[in-house]
């Protein structure tokens, strides 16, 4: 506390005589300097403690404030500090300079036919932000606002391309064990990725006849296929349900065919292209039959009246059914329809049908 003391000390020799020593020393005070981030959201920064004899460095800064650069410390009366002896504790404030910053501009702007207004327009060091939803060129506007240092700068464009992380793959007979599955699987979940060697590959769509006379009894499909090939799933015949998820924008012929345990199949509701009803597989607004499963247990059965066409292979290997009946509104039976039902005895065509394929 910079007090000073005085010390007596009584020193004697071997004969028993005794002085008296005086000793004085004065105590060097320290003191504290506290730092305060002055509006600043995050970080902080350790107080600093000097004796009163040395010069006393303020630390460096540790706060954070976004969009702003720290420049110095300050007292509450806004005086710099500057590296001096310490007298007492004291306390020191951050000061901040704005930063200039780009942002995206917004109006009447697009990102590959989009309008911009999807994008998100908040300034920043960075800017603001767009997420591209697929490879592609991208041209991005923006302008950079200044501060009181520095002038804003006019609305300006550049190019970004954007590229896949992954190469797009058809899953095939050559490449389908790259997801694991061999002769003896019966439950299959294809994945979206897989990585090979390094690379890795996005699964796209089902090739034809990719599964053709395996043994699966179930499969799920990811988001990732938008087409699956012809007779992909032929002859499956443990195969018991199958679900097309929202992605899938065609089907090829005979690809869920010749399945004599398949019982249903499914379609994602948010599907545009295609639609289930009872467990039969159609076009979106069930103007085509696409599919009846052949492990349905009907014997009779009647197609509905929103039907317009019997599609290729729709009824084929349907051996439970021994009646089925086309209404008026069908006005086309395409190739191999109704063919390979064993047990079928009749078809009764109330329907004016101007083509029937062989």
């Amino acid at each position: 506390d910079g007090s000073t003391h005085t010390v007596y000390v009584s020193v004697g020799d071997a004969a028993g005589n005794y002085t008296t020593k005086t000793y004085s020393y004065t105590i060097t005070p320290e003191y504290t300097i506290t730092y305060h981030g002055n509006g600043a959201t995050g970080g902080s920064t350790s107080a600093t403690k000097c004796y009163s004899t040395l010069d006393c460095p303020a630390s460096a800064n540790g706060f954070t404030l976004p969009e702003y650069k720290f420049t110095k410390w300050t007292y509450s009366n806004g005086v710099d500090y500057t590296t001096t002896k310490l007298t007492s504790n004291i306390d020191l404030y951050a000061q901040w300079e704005l930063l200039p910053r780009a942002v995206l501009s917004c109006a009447n702007k697009t990102y590959n036919g989009q309008e911009q207004q999807a994008c998100s327009c908040q300034g920043g060091t960075v800017g603001g932000s767009y997420k591209a939803t697929s490879a592609g060129t991208y041209t991005v506007y923006y302008r950079i606002i200044g501060n009181g240092n520095y002038a804003d700068v006019a609305e300006e464009s550049i190019e970004v391309k954007i590229k896949n992380d992954y190469i797009e793959i058809e899953l095939t007979q050559k490449n389908r064990d790259k997801i694991g599955w061999t002769s003896a699987t019966t439950n299959l979940v294809i994945p979206e990725y897989f990585t090979d060697e390094g690379q890795k590959y996005r699964i796209t769509s089902i090739g034809d006849s990719a599964f053709h006379s395996t043994k699966l009894e179930s499969v799920t499909i990811p988001t990732s296929i938008t087409s699956i090939g012809y007779a992909a799933f032929n002859s499956c015949d443990s195969l018991k349900t199958i679900t097309i998820p929202k992605s899938v924008t065609e089907i090829g012929d005979y690809a869920i065919c010749n399945c004599h345990a398949l019982t249903a199949i499914y379609v994602n509701g948010a599907n545009p292209n295609f639609s289930s009803y009872d467990g039969i597989l159609y076009n979106k607004n069930r103007t085509t039959l696409v599919r009846y499963p052949a492990g349905k247990t009907y014997t009779t059965y009647t197609v509905p009246s929103t039907v317009k066409t019997v599609g290729t292979g729709a009824f084929s290997d349907c051996d439970n059914l021994t009646s089925l009946t086309i209404p008026s509104t069908v006005t086309a039976v395409e190739n191999a329809a109704i063919c390979k039902c064993d047990n079928l005895l009749t078809v009764n065509f109330k329907a004016s049908v101007k083509v029937i394929e062989k």
